[in-house]
Order: C-alpha cells, then sequence, then structure tokens
C-alpha cells in the first residue's frame, strides 16, 4: 500500500478554502507581547481545538464532517498562538508556531505551515498541540548566569521578528538549557540547522551577555488516530491506575530492556537521550539487577526475546565470575575493580535463582547453591555481612551500605523458593535480626533505612519464620516511606514521588518494597497491622502514578534525535531525560508487582487518592506563585 503523504496536494487547497489565503486569515505581526492579555480559554476549548487538527490531519477527505466547535472557540478573535509538533515516530518532530486573531485560524495557520514546509515523504503519527497560556516577559536576562526557572516548566519565545518559539521539550531534547539552567547558544545553533520548518536566523541574534525574551507554559494535547490526551509538563497525568495501565508500562519496559542487551551480552548501560549516544560507564550491580527484572517480566510476558536476551546478559555476567577462597571456603564471586561486592554477588545468585525457577535450568540451579553458599560464608557472627572485600586476599573494606544486606537476605529467599535449604532461611533470619536489633535499633522512623529490598526479604523470610518482629519492622519502614513520600507538592506531577525534585528511581524502590510489606501485612491473621498494609497501598499507588509519568511515551519522545530508541524507558525524573537500565529495572519492577496485587485481588482500577487537592499545574498562575514553585524546587 503506498505511503500517504503528510498534507497532500489536496489538504493544502482544503486548508486555503477552509482559511481563506495566509494573509488573509492568519496574522504574522502576532507574536507573545500580543497573546500576553488574551483572556484565558478552558481546557475543553483548547481540546475541541486539537479535535480540529486531528480531523484536518487524519480524515481530510471527511472535511464536511469536521468535529463541532463550542462557541467560545468559534467566537475567539483574540491574538492567539498555536504550536504544532507533528512526528512520523522515527524522526524528530517538525514543530511550527502558528499566530492569528482566533484560536482556530491560528491552529491553521501552523498546519499550513507545516505542510509548506514539506520537502520529503513524511506521514505523520504522533502530533501535540500546545496553546501558551501563560506568557512572561525576562527582559536583559544575563545568559552568563543560570536561567531563573526550571526549563521543563516553560518554553523560550524570542522576540517578534524572529518568529521562534521553544517548547520546554525541545529546550530539553537538544540540550539547550542544561539541568542546571545554563543557556547555550551553540547548541540552540546547531538545533535550528536541521530543525523542521526552518526559521530565518538573519532575523535576529543572541547576544553573547544578555537576551529579552518571553517564557510561557501552555495548555496541551497530544494527538493520535486513537485518543486526544492532555498533558502536564509534556506528559500524562495518571488520576487513576488500571490494570491495563500499569501492565502495558511494563511491556514497554522491558522491551526496551531486551532491545538494550547487545550481541555480547552487555546492556547500554547508560544512555543520553538529548546526545544520542552511550556514556562510557557500568555496574555489574545494575547489570545482574536487570537480568533479575527481565526474567520476572519474561515470566509474565513469555516474550522469547527476551529469554534470548537474558541468556546472553547472564552469559556476559560469568566473565566476571571467578572462584576464590573466603573464610577457609571455596566459593564464587562476581569481581569488579579487584573486588568483591556483596550487592553484586546477591543480585547475580537472586538472578540465577529466579532463570532457574522460570526455566528449570539444572546448570543454574546449581550455579545458584553455589552462590547462596558465598553469601552464607560472607556471614558474621554477629549476623552482619562483610560488604566489601579485596579480590582475592579478602581484606575487607568496612562499608555500611543500607541496602546490600537486604539484598543478600532477599536474594536468600529466591533461592530458598527454588533450592529449598533450611541454610538459607537460617542466614536470612540471623542477617534480619542483626538489621533490625542492632544496626536500626532505637532508630527513629526519620532515619530508618527505606530498604525496598529488605522488605521483599521480610516478606518471604516471615513464611519460614514467623517472627512478629518481621511484621512489626516492615510497619515501621511502611510509615516512614510513607511520611517521606510527596503528599503537598507545589506541582501536582510531583504527587507521589520522593525527594525534591522527585526521581523516578527512587520512587519505584520505594513501591517494590511497599507493595511486598503490604502483601504481608495484608495476609497477617491479626488486626495489629491491618491500618499499616493500607498505608503501604495507598503510598505504592501513590508512587506508581507518579513513575507512569516518567516513561518515555510518544508524547515526549517525539522532540529526541532517536524516537524509537526512548520509547518504553523510564528517565531519571521529570527534568533529566538521561536513561540507566536500573532506572528501567526499578519502575518495571514496582509496577508489576502492584499488577500482581491487583489481579490477586481482583481489582481493575485504582483511583490516585488525593490528587484532585492539587493544583493541575502551572497555568494562569501569577508570576508570584510561579516564583514560589522554582524556590521550592
Amino acid at each position: 500500500m503506498q505511503r500517504t503523504r503528510f498534507f497532500q496536494a489536496t489538504i493544502l487547497t482544503l486548508l486555503l478554502l477552509v482559511m481563506g489565503t495566509p494573509a488573509a486569515r492568519a496574522d504574522n505581526s502576532i507574536w507573545f507581547e500580543d497573546a500576553r492579555y488574551s483572556p484565558a480559554l478552558s481546557d475543553d476549548a483548547v481540546r475541541a481545538v486539537a479535535a480540529h487538527v486531528r480531523h484536518r490531519l487524519f480524515t481530510p477527505e471527511q472535511l464536511d464532517n469536521a468535529p463541532l466547535l463550542p462557541q467560545s472557540v468559534k467566537d475567539d478573535f483574540y491574538p492567539r498562538i498555536v504550536i504544532i509538533s507533528a512526528s512520523d515516530g522515527i524522526r524528530t518532530a517538525r514543530v511550527a508556531a502558528g499566530t492569528a486573531r482566533g484560536i482556530i485560524k491560528a491552529a491553521d495557520h501552523a498546519l499550513l505551515q507545516l505542510r509548506m514546509a514539506e520537502q520529503d515523504q513524511f506521514e505523520p503519527r504522533w502530533i501535540k498541540l500546545d496553546h501558551p497560556s501563560t506568557i512572561i516577559l525576562q527582559e536583559k536576562t544575563d545568559l552568563n548566569l543560570p536561567l531563573e526557572y526550571e526549563r521543563s516548566l516553560f518554553g523560550i519565545a524570542f522576540p517578534r521578528q524572529s518568529r521562534l518559539a521553544l517548547l520546554p521539550e525541545e529546550l530539553i531534547a537538544n540540550d539547550i538549557v542544561s539541568e542546571h539552567q545554563e543557556f547555550f547558544a551553540d547548541r540552540l545553533g546547531t538545533y535550528l540547522d536541521w530543525r523542521k520548518p526552518k526559521v530565518d536566523r538573519t532575523a535576529f541574534r543572541i547576544d553573547a551577555d544578555s537576551a529579552t525574551f518571553f517564557r510561557f507554559s501552555s495548555q496541551c494535547w497530544f494527538i493520535d488516530r486513537n485518543e486526544i490526551t492532555p498533558l502536564i509538563r509534556g506528559h500524562r497525568h495518571f488520576h487513576r491506575l488500571t490494570q491495563k495501565d500499569l501492565k502495558d508500562s511494563a511491556e514497554a519496559a522491558q522491551k526496551y530492556l531486551t532491545h538494550a542487551v547487545g550481541r555480547s551480552g552487555q546492556f547500554d548501560y547508560l544512555y543520553q537521550p538529548s546526545e544520542d549516544r552511550l556514556v562510557a560507564d557500568y555496574s555489574l550491580s545494575h547489570h545482574f539487577g536487570a537480568v533479575l527484572s527481565m526474567i520476572e517480566a519474561y515470566e509474565v510476558f513469555k516474550d522469547e526475546k527476551q529469554l534470548e536476551a537474558v541468556k546472553r546478559a547472564m552469559d556476559f555476567g560469568e566473565n566476571s565470575i571467578g572462584m576464590w577462597t573466603q573464610r577457609g571456603k571455596r566459593v564464587p564471586a562476581v569481581i569488579e575493580h579487584s573486588m568483591v561486592n556483596l550487592g553484586n554477588n546477591a543480585l547475580a545468585t537472586a538472578a540465577m535463582a529466579r532463570i532457574a525457577h522460570v526455566t528449570g535450568d539444572a546448570k543454574m540451579l546449581t550455579r545458584t547453591r553455589s552462590f547462596a553458599g558465598a553469601l552464607e560464608t560472607a556471614q558474621r557472627e554477629d549476623g552482619s555481612f562483610i560488604q566489601l572485600q579485596r579480590f582475592p586476599d579478602g581484606q575487607s573494606d568496612i562499608v555500611d551500605h543500607p541496602y546490600l544486606s537486604g539484598q543478600a537476605i532477599s536474594s536468600l529467599m529466591f533461592v530458598q523458593a527454588v533450592a529449598p535449604d533450611s541454610r538459607w532461611v537460617t542466614t536470612a533470619d540471623k542477617g534480619a535480626q542483626y538489621l533490625i536489633l542492632t544496626r536500626d535499633k532505637g532508630l527513629p522512623l526519620s532515619a530508618l533505612p527505606q530498604d525496598p529490598w529488605l522488605l521483599n526479604g521480610l516478606s518471604e523470610l516471615y513464611h519460614h519464620q514467623p517472627r512478629d518482629l518481621y511484621l512489626a519492622y516492615s510497619a515501621r519502614i511502611v510509615r516512614a516511606i510513607s511520611q517521606s513520600q510527596l503528599r503537598k507538592p507545589p506541582l501536582s506531577d510531583w504527587y507521589g514521588g520522593y525527594d525534591t525534585p522527585p526521581g523516578s528511581t527512587p520512587t519505584a524502590m520505594r513501591t517494590q518494597g511497599l507493595v511486598a510489606a503490604y502483601t504481608l501485612l495484608r495476609d497477617h491473621d491479626g488486626k495489629a497491622y491491618r491500618d499499616d498494609a493500607v498505608t503501604a497501598l495507598e503510598a505504592s499507588i501513590l508512587g506508581a502514578a507518579f513513575q507512569l509519568q516518567c516513561q518515555f511515551r510518544p508524547e515526549n519522545a517525539m522532540y529526541y534525535k532517536n524516537p524509537q530508541r526512548v520509547l518504553g524507558a523510564f528517565r531519571e525524573s521529570l527534568t533529566s531525560p538521561n536513561i540507566r537500565i536500573d532506572f528501567v529495572q526499578h519502575n518495571m519492577m514496582g509496577l508489576l508487582n502492584l499488577w500482581r496485587v491487583m489481579q490477586q485481588e481482583k481489582i481493575e482500577s485504582y483511583a490516585v487518592p488525593g490528587l484532585k487537592e492539587i493544583p493541575d499545574d502551572v497555568n494562569n498562575r501569577s508570576p508570584e506563585e510561579i516564583k514560589r514553585i522554582e524556590a521550592f524546587e
């Protein structure tokens, strides 16, 4: 079937019939200073404009059957700006700003510019419409200093003669404004060299020291053939979580990880989408953690390509494994930089145990037992674990990483599930009691390590050693996590995260632990921990809703140099697009764990509690409010 062209010639004719000539209906004299004082339009009104744009793009042959427009849109005659981004899903989005009196005319003007810029075969799949609604003048800004606003919140529009407006997504995707709010004129120039439609760069220049421009936030909608979806800060906002949301998200993440495993079995570890390049860095702990998450996902999705990738990744991991004598016993170890790290050994053990459990691989089962023995020999008499040792002489460094012992306990429970042995239960039990009764004795909630691995380990260990101590400690960690969660943030898309600004992985790790704690406390017969179980579930739901916002989907992937490469991955945060395999691993596992709970309890969807109390976005806020938001960040 012959590919349709983006805006076929007939569409141009139809647009001209509807609009009149560009000179008659669009107004190139209108710019941000004119639209700055135009009255606000409702979200429903802007959605109607998005429906109009979708009809123009995807069903132009049915021009007479265009969607009905509300009267407020039909009658609008104020200066308006509409920015339309269009991508075929393979190449970077083309971005055009339309201006006119009346929002429909401005949208049609943007469409016409995109059509007139066409020089190649281009079929749109993903469309985004932005209507700048908060516009603030920045006079003589010193470009030698960091900008005074977060780059993901506001776009930049240069003076009238430039006809150039850059969306926040463009600033981030091309690193024109860095994470530290530094403006780079050279990166802007590089981007403009290949941006479509072309901008007349002779019409403006940026001084080395200062510039006057507008910053703006938008009402924005994502459009494709199936949906019109509202966006905040360029991403979706989740007021309700469904099983489908969680499972689809996890499946997209597992596909990213599968594609990230190279022929050698090494992962594309750290990818910078703004540069379309890999960073020379690696961590075997993250490597085995990613393998563990992939085999967990394989059990759900049964993707044979994924299983092949898991086997390649394990083969690569085998290259780092050697034998050595630890405390008089010959045991295997993961060796990285001439060191033996408890976390590396624990995650390798967990990955092997899950592969053996899911595939029935006898060789992997033998390997699993051997590694579990190594974890056992790494335990001291008091129950603590040696966390870091020099290879091969075994000299230990004094390290007290809050998560490594929890990883060892959790890994031993993975082994117990496939190769039952009282030794693994005894070692895990002894280690857990040390952490609770010695390391964390007397600590206030605010100082407790919020260790997801330990919560997972205790949830499983309780079935073998049903100590009330484990219930009580799990409940305490749940309370500590819940108290540190963002419940009254200045921006709604921070809601449910942790830290300021919140990151995807710290949130995902806590979600993993919370779900494990919930299943433990839920299944306890007494009533003592019922409230804590509810707290764990609620915090899990809030965390998952935040996590989903951090996943690359068409609406934000379209602005990067390689949209297909980032799809399904989880970025570092709402303000940083960088992707590392552990970001994807933890987010995928947290969402899958919550999905399993929903399946067990036959719940199709959860409402995100408390979200209605948070303002939707920065649109239509006063400059004073915006300054307070930025000060909070």
